[in-house]
């Protein structure tokens, strides 16, 4: 990730509208404060929005400093080593369950090798997200949580809300609610970013071992191989791969019958779409 961060260091400073999610002034008094976490499991969207702090961090830095744009490449490496030092002040928060994949976990332990920042472990197989963030907070003195929700979730529905229910007190913000899944792999392939590598063979949405296929709509019947999610034009379908309910251990066999079950509801070749053209505004 750290290479990506420097190849693509300076289009993402000329590029303000993608920072425009983290430009409120209420999300950078939370950046000034020093007690902010992130949900951070690996999946593509959560990782959107851990750049986007990278960047927002930047540019704060920048602007303190006034370099002058012509400037940023010859202090591109002070800059982001200051970046990451201030970055290593927000806590990633990875809440396990059981049975996760192991290129989530891999690409989880690169990013924080490469950004030297330590994410916080915590296992909800015998417990749930509401009790274990109540521990986080018991150890610390976190008051808010980037997510990384988008359009296709909307479980939350606001881009700044406060906790409810069994979770404990705090501000949950989510820059990229109002992001589609076409705008996220824009956001990715317009700057070449990091993603875990599950992406590149058909998962789009990616839970456990246990819930989760690549997504039948992209399957190449001519091959049986799939196509990378950024292929998926259907944005319905973005959850097509999910299993509703989570399955016992299966068997390899038991896994190719569902693969050759969902591959009879319409699975096609997608070999003549190409990469979307829009980009975020």
């Amino acid at each position: 990730m750290l290479q990506c961060v420097r190849r693509c260091w300076i289009r993402f400073q000329q590029s303000p509208a993608h920072l425009r999610p983290l430009s409120n002034g209420r999300v950078n008094t939370s950046l000034n404060g020093g007690e902010i976490g992130i949900s951070f499991n690996g999946g593509k969207d959560c990782t959107v929005v851990l750049y986007l702090l990278l960047f927002s961090i930047g540019k704060k830095i920048v602007e303190s400093l006034k370099i002058p744009k012509a400037s940023l490449e010859i202090y591109k490496e002070e800059i982001l080593f200051t970046t990451i030092c201030k970055l290593q002040k927000i806590i990633p928060l990875y809440f396990v369950n059981k049975n996760e994949f192991d290129e989530i976990k891999e690409f989880v332990n690169s990013i924080a090798k490469d950004l030297s920042i330590t994410v916080k472990f915590y296992p909800t197989e015998n417990s749930s997200v509401d009790k274990e963030l109540t521990k986080v907070v018991a150890e610390g003195n976190l008051k808010c949580i980037f997510m990384g929700e988008t359009s296709n979730d909307k479980s939350e529905k606001k881009v700044y809300a406060m906790t409810t229910g069994k979770y404990p007190t705090m501000l949950r913000i989510n820059p990229i609610l109002n992001w589609k899944f076409g705008e996220v792999w824009n956001f990715f392939k317009s700057y070449k970013c990091q993603y875990c590598s599950l992406y590149d063979k058909g998962y789009t949405s990616i839970g456990t071992k246990d819930n989760t296929l690549p997504n039948p709509v992209l399957l190449v019947e001519a091959t049986g191989e799939y196509l990378p999610a950024y292929m998926l034009m259907d944005e319905s379908k973005e959850r097509a791969g999910r299993i509703t309910k989570p399955l016992p251990k299966l068997c390899h066999l038991t896994m190719l019958c569902i693969r050759l079950f969902l591959r009879g509801f319409g699975a096609v070749s997608y070999t003549h779409l190409t990469l979307p053209t829009k980009r975020i505004v």
